[in-house]
C-alpha cells in the first residue's frame, strides 16, 4: 500500500506544503503537553518514504518520550525507537477461514500470544465485532493480554466497553491499555484522552495524519483477505470482516452470510439476543 500511494502521487506530479515539517512538529509538542502517548503507524497510506522518515524525526524531536515507538521497523531501527505493533485483520480472518467463524477470535489470539510469548500483547477487538470479540475473550485472556485495541466505531463508546468489560471480569482497567488507531488526529486524540482518563490507560496509533497531512488528498484504501486456499485440493474458503462502522462491512457474501448466522449477528451488525 506504501509503493501504490507514493507512486500515485509522484505520477500524478503532487508535492508536500513547504511547511508540512514545522506542522508534524507541532501536533508533537501538542500531544506531549497534553500528556498523550503515542506510537507512528502512518505507512501504509504515507506521501512517501521521505515524507515517514521526517516525520518521524520531527515527532522524535518535538513530542520526546510521549512518541512510544513506530510500527516501521525500517524507522525504528533508524531512529532508535521502539518496534510496535499489534495484530491485523487478516489474522483474525484467516482463523475463521481454518477454525470457522465462531472459533475465529479465540483460536487466533491464542495462536498470536503463543507465537510472540506474551509481547505484543494487545489485541485487535473489531473483526467481527467487539461485542463478538469481548464475547469470545474471556477473563485468562484478559489478564494475559496488556490491552485492546480499537480501530473502528465510536472510540469514546468502545473504550466504556473495554472498561466495563474488565471489571465484570474483576479486572482494574488501569491496570490496562486501550489503544485507539482509527484515522486519529490531534483534536480526536484529546478527545479520547480526556474521556478515558482516570478510567483506563489510552494510547495512540496515529496514522495518515503523521504521514500524508502534506496539503494533497490522502488516498483511502485497505487490503483485506477474501480467501484462503487449501494446498492439496485448490479449494477456497471465503472470509470476511464485520467492522463496528457497518458501512466498513467486507467479503465475499456467502462469508457475510454464514457469520451472521455463526455469529448470532443481526442485519444491521449488532449481537443478537
Amino acid at each position: 500500500m506504501a509503493i501504490i500511494s507514493e507512486t500515485f502521487f509522484e505520477k500524478t506530479g503532487q508535492t508536500p506544503n513547504p511547511k508540512w515539517i514545522e506542522k508534524t512538529q507541532e501536533k508533537g509538542k501538542e500531544l506531549q503537553l497534553a500528556g498523550a502517548k503515542f506510537v507512528d503507524m502512518g505507512t501504509r497510506r504515507r506521501f512517501s518514504y521521505f515524507v515517514q522518515d521526517k516525520a518521524v524525526e520531527a515527532l522524535k524531536k518535538s513530542a520526546g518520550s510521549s512518541l512510544l515507538g513506530t510500527s516501521n521497523l525500517h524507522f525504528a531501527q533508524k531512529h532508535k525507537l521502539t518496534p510496535v505493533g499489534t495484530m491485523a485483520h487478516e489474522w483474525i480472518m484467516a482463523h475463521s477461514a481454518m477454525f470457522g467463524f465462531p472459533r475465529a477470535n479465540e483460536t487466533a489470539i491464542q495462536a498470536w500470544l503463543e507465537e510472540y510469548q506474551g509481547k505484543l500483547a494487545v489485541a485487535l477487538t473489531d473483526t467481527f465485532t467487539t461485542d463478538i470479540f469481548l464475547r469470545d475473550f474471556g477473563r485468562d485472556m484478559a489478564q494475559k493480554f496488556v490491552g485492546l485495541r480499537q480501530d473502528s466505531g465510536n472510540p469514546k463508546e468502545i473504550a466504556d466497553k473495554f472498561i466495563n468489560f474488565y471489571k465484570s471480569h474483576g479486572i482494574d482497567p488501569m491496570t490496562k491499555k486501550a489503544l485507539f488507531s482509527d484515522s486519529l488526529n490531534v483534536e480526536k486524540v484529546l478527545d479520547i484522552l480526556k474521556h478515558c482518563e482516570g478510567k483506563i490507560n489510552s494510547v495512540f496509533g496515529i496514522g495518515t495524519n503523521f504521514t500524508n497531512d502534506v496539503g494533497v488528498k490522502p488516498l483511502n484504501m485497505v487490503i483485506k483477505l477474501m480467501y484462503l486456499q487449501s494446498l492439496q485440493d485448490k479449494y477456497k474458503i471465503n472470509t470476511c470482516k464485520f467492522s463496528d462502522d457497518p458501512g466498513k462491512t467486507s467479503g465475499a457474501t456467502d462469508a457475510v452470510q454464514r457469520a451472521q448466522v455463526e455469529l448470532g449477528l443481526n442485519r444491521d451488525l449488532s449481537v443478537a439476543a
